[in-house]
């Protein structure tokens, strides 16, 4: 299955990249996935992507940058984004991951409320000693997680991340809650102690301290909610979003049909 996947340490030259090389080799998928990885030359992170060539095509991840990003999905407002960092005087580098590398820079975790798309993306933050997750607003990518005494580990398929759980058991609160509505419920999953990131979330992980703290960035309720308007200004609305919309899924050098 395409997405992310890592592995960071509390400790360089932990047993990093063996854990890591088992969960990229269940991720692999079809022999049409691209793949991304980079360990650093210390032993205490790995970072990676699996995806289709499509979105995203070009490689992310720099061999000495601070900040490193990884952004697997669709970013719908790069353009202004990209503008507004252009105004500002601030130098951003092609692609959609120096742009949020970009913003992160400046803005921390404010950035993620800027963020409009379909994406999931990692934020590794050597000089604050974090690992930042990111969801969209509605999760359309998931990212499941874990920490133990060897530190974070993270991937978009669950299957892939027991690869490097050191005991994985089945949540029996989890399987009783599927076996009653046939769904698990908020961030639990089937696997003992490994969340799912919730819509509009960041799950910061700092390897000085061990401790990972989730936050919302955005109340998704106050999307729904807004003052009423008068039918001609409504539907003139709807056809301009539905437009947008039409004029990004088509955007781009693939053939339809």
């Amino acid at each position: 299955m395409p997405g992310l996947l890592g592995i960071v340490s509390a400790e360089p030259k932990a047993r990093v990249e063996p854990r890591f090389r088992a969960v990229l080799q269940r991720m692999r998928g079809a022999a049409r996935t691209h793949r991304e990885t980079f360990v650093s030359p210390d032993g205490r992170w790995a970072l990676g992507r699996v995806h289709l060539g499509r979105l995203q095509p070009a490689p992310q991840l720099g061999s000495s940058a601070r900040v490193r990003v990884l952004f697997h999905g669709d970013l719908h407002n790069r353009a202004q984004l990209r503008a507004t960092l252009e105004h500002d005087r601030v130098d951003v580098a092609p692609g959609d991951a120096a742009l949020v590398s970009a913003l992160y820079e400046r803005h921390g975790h404010d950035a993620w409320p800027r963020l409009r798309g379909a994406f999931c993306a990692v934020v590794l933050d050597e000089d604050n000693a974090r690992v930042v997750l990111v969801s969209d607003e509605i999760g359309s990518y998931p990212v499941y997680w874990f920490t133990d005494d060897e530190g974070l580990a993270f991937a978009s398929e669950l299957h892939a991340l027991l690869a490097a759980h050191p005991a994985p058991m089945l949540d029996l609160d989890t399987v009783a809650t599927m076996a009653s509505v046939g769904f698990p419920f908020g961030e639990g999953t089937l696997a003992a102690g490994v969340r799912l990131m919730a819509p509009a979330s960041a799950v910061t992980w700092d390897w000085r301290t061990g401790q990972a703290t989730t936050s919302r960035y955005t109340d998704l309720g106050a999307r729904f909610r807004q003052d009423s308007l008068p039918r001609p200004e409504y539907e003139r609305l709807l056809v301009e979003r539905f437009s947008e919309a039409m004029d990004h899924a088509v955007d781009g050098g693939d053939g339809f049909g």
